[in-house]
């Protein structure tokens, strides 16, 4: 269907050749950016929907935890490495 469209407008509307590299790539672009359009729309209604279920409150929750957690995990991994690096040190 989008690509129907793109066809329709690099060859009927803008009306240019048929096989040349600048139709091509023409409706190669128009295609394509009707496509990205189209998937920013559903992506950013999608993200209103759900930031709409979820209070502030709660996602300043969920982000505190992940951040501890990502925290607590380079910690560790830092004392392991380091253990390897520098004897004694772990």
């Amino acid at each position: 269907m989008l690509k129907e469209f793109a066809g329709y407008l690099t060859y009927n509307i803008i009306k240019l050749e048929h096989g040349s590299r600048l139709a091509d790539t023409s409706e190669f672009f128009i295609y394509d950016a009707i496509k990205i359009f189209l998937l920013f729309s559903v992506i950013i209604f999608v993200v209103s929907m759900i930031r709409s279920y979820f209070p502030p409150e709660r996602t300043k929750r969920i982000l505190l935890y992940k951040k501890e957690f990502i925290g607590k995990y380079t910690r560790r991994t830092a004392r392991y490495c380091n253990s390897f690096l520098m004897p004694g040190s772990g």
